[in-house]
C-alpha cells in the first residue's frame, strides 16, 4: 500500500468533528435549492386551494363580469402551474405538448 494521500483508505483518513463540516458548498447549494423548490410548491398549492375555497364559500362577488373573469383567469393559471408540482412530487405523467394526429404514433 502506498503512502500517497490519494490512496489513503477510510481507516486512516480523519473523520470531521462536525458532520456538517464534511458537506461541500455544492451539497449545501443543492439542499437550499431543494428547500426553495419545496417552499414554492407548498405556496402554490396552498394559494390555489385558498383561492378556490374563498370563491366556493362566497366571499367573492361573482356577479360582476370583471371579477368573475379575473378569478377564472387566476384559478386557470394556477391549475396550469400545478402540473410541474405534480410531476416532480408525485411523478404524474406529463401531458403531451402537441396533440397527436390519428394514425401517427
Amino acid at each position: 500500500m502506498s503512502d500517497s494521500p490519494d490512496q489513503m483508505d477510510s481507516a486512516t483518513s480523519p473523520t470531521p468533528a462536525d458532520p456538517l463540516q464534511a458537506q461541500t458548498s455544492k451539497e449545501r447549494r443543492e439542499a437550499w435549492e431543494d428547500f426553495i423548490a419545496h417552499l414554492i410548491a407548498i405556496l402554490l398549492v396552498l394559494g390555489f386551494f385558498g383561492l378556490s375555497f374563498v370563491v366556493i364559500l362566497g366571499y367573492v362577488d361573482l356577479t360582476s363580469p370583471v371579477v368573475s373573469a379575473l378569478v377564472g383567469s387566476v384559478i386557470g393559471y394556477s391549475v396550469a402551474k400545478l402540473d410541474p408540482v405534480l410531476v416532480r412530487y408525485y411523478h404524474a405523467p406529463q401531458r403531451p405538448t402537441q396533440p397527436t394526429q390519428s394514425g401517427q404514433r
